[in-house]
């Protein structure tokens, strides 16, 4: 089922963290897309807000490739942006933390679409994207999600 949601304020992407945070599950693996700037990291940054982490923690992954955060259950967050290929990956260690620490954790991919084949079952996929609504000539976000989830 897919899902879309104008998000055109930072607290109504807060607002939709709050209700979507208790519908995720130890061992969850959502993916996020959308251009740079889009607001996958602060959708994160929201969510492990909501799931009893500290947000200002919350940083993009991309030079880093992949952060841990304190939360309830605990988050990973990963940036697949920088890598080139599964052999990559397995460098960076993401399918180790992904075999051990996932099933007990909420992990969180931006990027997905870089190495599509390394994510396995995925329980949600969420698409920010831009749009400019025609009448104001203003930008607002859309956020799609495609999942099971119904608000």
């Amino acid at each position: 089922m897919s899902q879309f949601h104008d998000i055109t304020t930072l607290e109504q992407l807060e607002e939709f963290a709050k209700v979507w945070a208790p519908t995720l599950q130890t061992g969850d693996l959502v993916t996020l897309s959308g251009e740079l700037g889009a607001g996958k990291t602060t959708f994160v940054k929201a969510l492990v807000g909501v799931l009893g982490g500290e947000p200002n923690d919350v940083q993009s992954p991309t030079f880093s490739i992949l952060h841990h955060y304190r939360a309830v259950p605990a988050v990973i967050h990963i940036d697949a942006y920088r890598l080139e290929g599964v052999e990559d990956a397995m460098r960076a260690g993401i399918q180790d933390v992904l075999a051990s620490e996932g099933p007990d954790s909420i992990t969180f991919v931006e990027w997905p679409e870089k190495v599509p084949s390394l994510w396995g079952p995925v329980t949600a996929h969420v698409t920010l994207g831009e749009v400019e609504d025609a009448e104001t000539q203003k930008k607002q976000r859309i956020l799609t999600v495609e999942s099971s989830f119904t608000s």
